[in-house]
């Protein structure tokens, strides 16, 4: 029986080690989905950051201009004035 015994235990060796790698196989599946989660979680919210970022471009770029067009009525008025 000593070798029914050692059939036995190996068998469940390999079981339990079989379960252990799926356990191990199912855990980095799972913390690659929940990686996959946040990454695109990411991305979502530097594409939203890209777009405030491209509409207060634009808009400091219009005050430039509004700037620009003010300094330069000034002078123009300064210089009418003399």
């Amino acid at each position: 029986m000593a070798c029914g015994d050692d059939a036995a235990a190996s068998v469940r060796q390999v079981a339990h080690t079989d379960t252990g790698v799926t356990d191990k196989v199912w855990a980095a599946l799972t913390a690659m989905i929940k990686l996959e989660d946040k990454v695109k979680g990411q991305a979502e919210a530097m594409k939203s950051q890209r777009q405030k970022i491209e509409d207060l471009t634009g808009r400091v770029i219009r005050l430039e201009a509004h700037l620009e067009l003010l300094t330069s009525a000034a002078m123009i008025k300064r210089l009418g004035s003399r």
